[in-house]
């Protein structure tokens, strides 16, 4: 199924027996009733989907990836913890079994992440290890990786008949053939509902992108979307929207596409009809803006870039309307769920607002310019010129590598906030500076003037 070096088995198996060490054990606190919630604003006037009782299995903090930093079990009457340094031991752990080639090509991270949690929490509540991890993983791998048929469903498509692109297949079901599997369905499962020919989730009508893989099902959807999603690619650029720019290019995959609040895998396992699972992902969580999120707004500057749109005439500026242009591709770049390609994105607005010319230095002007515009502070600017030089080396290995560096979201955060800044203190010079060239001109004066 997997190999591994017996060295890296050791290591695996001893950081496991480390974490079940650390693991803390506290009396669970009282649960406190929780107290009618009164919606105000649009949320109350919104009729809501009834999707019944949620069991919430456990809380744990967020980082800014959405990762878990902790995790906290209940057991009984207690509550068993693994705390932020150790949690991070045991996703060190997920990386370095991860690199195996034989492991990434059948798990997901998050596979082997959830393994962990169980064995080495079930090892302390037991007192007593059962089988070491790693035997415990190619367990787990045995009875869960399968061969998968992996069907998405394309939006906005018709086709006449089946046909294959690269390693993944266009195709429909005929009613015939899903009258076939619903009798086969109902005999199988007496009193139920088909998921084939009935409710939301109906295959009838509709065109799949398909593709065959091996490995458990999270890592299976995985590898299959790197497929289907190349063969959309060139499904696109090969559309009539090539010859005529103007014809809009709507189809895509349903799991990618931004059109729609839903989007829906179906999983074959070992390729048969009646073991279909749907892997459902909802429309994403809606911001409340309350009171208290205007006021956190109104520190990102929200008053500034208000006062901003009410202004005609600053808006008609030579750096009025490079600011215009810079707020509609920030909102866009923020939008791109790639945060390497958002970085591009990013750096490509800040280098719009402070390029003095098409032939300057690009990284030399941004580490000139950008500082002294975003901040007074003296930390606070060298800090910006060295999250720059990290970020910009992210940026230019995507552009013309196609390679993505690992990085750190701080210093994303940072790139955001920056951009943000830079598009505020130039609003904010639009009364005394009508373009750009001035902005910097009086820069370069200044440092000129400092010696």
């Amino acid at each position: 199924m997997f190999e591994l070096h017996d060295k890296r088995i050791a290591h695996i198996n001893e950081t496991c027996f480390q974490l079940v060490s650390a693991i803390t054990r506290t009396k669970r606190e009282p649960v406190k009733p929780v107290e009618p919630v009164v919606e105000l604003g649009s949320v109350a006037e919104a009729v809501l989907l009834d999707l019944g009782e949620v069991t919430v299995v456990s809380i744990n903090k967020a980082s800014y990836s959405q990762k878990k930093l902790d995790v906290t079990v209940a057991d009984g009457e207690d509550v068993l913890h693994l705390n932020e340094h150790d949690y991070a031991a045991l996703v060190k752990l997920v990386s370095t079994i991860i690199k195996e080639p034989s492991v990434a090509r059948i798990m997901s991270e998050d596979f082997i992440s959830n393994a962990i949690e169980s064995w080495v929490f079930n090892t302390y509540r037991l007192g007593m290890a059962e089988s070491s991890f790693c035997d415990y993983l190619r367990t787990q791998a045995d009875a869960q990786v399968f061969q998968y048929d992996v069907l998405v469903p394309v939006d906005y498509i018709h086709i006449e008949e089946r046909f294959s692109i690269g390693n993944a297949e266009f195709m429909f079901f005929t009613k015939e053939e899903l009258d076939a599997y619903d009798k086969a369905y109902l005999d199988a499962h007496p009193g139920g509902e088909s998921p084939y020919l009935s409710g939301t989730l109906s295959w009838l009508g509709k065109v799949f992108c398909v593709c065959k893989v091996r490995g458990e099902s999270i890592r299976a959807r995985h590898l299959a979307f790197e497929v289907q999603a190349l063969a959309t690619d060139v499904l696109m650029i090969t559309s009539e929207t090539l010859a005529f720019p103007d014809f809009e290019l709507s189809f895509d995959l349903n799991t990618r596409s931004n059109k729609v609040p839903m989007s829906t895998t179906f999983l074959l396992k070992n390729g048969d009809p009646l073991s279909s699972t749907a892997q459902l992902k909802m429309e994403p969580p809606r911001i409340y803006v309350n009171k208290a999120y205007l006021e956190v707004m109104r520190k990102r500057n929200l008053d500034t870039f208000d006062a901003f749109l009410r202004n005609e005439k600053q808006q008609g500026t030579e750096l009025g309307k490079l600011l215009i242009h810079a707020i509609t591709e920030l909102a866009r770049a923020l939008t791109n769920p790639d945060l390497h390609w958002r970085t591009a994105s990013l750096f490509s607005i800040v280098e719009s607002l402070i390029l003095p010319n098409d032939q300057a230095p690009i990284l030399e002007s941004i580490r000139k310019y950008l500082p002294r515009i975003v901040s007074k502070d003296l930390n606070t600017r060298k800090n910006i010129i060295v999250m720059t030089g990290k970020m910009y080396d992210v940026r230019s290995s995507i552009v013309h590598h196609a390679r993505k560096l690992e990085f750190n979201l701080e210093d994303l955060a940072l790139l955001q906030r920056c951009t943000n800044w830079l598009c505020n203190n130039l609003i904010v010079r639009l009364d005394t500076h009508h373009t750009k060239a001035s902005v910097l001109s009086e820069i370069d004066t200044a440092l000129l003037e400092a010696g």
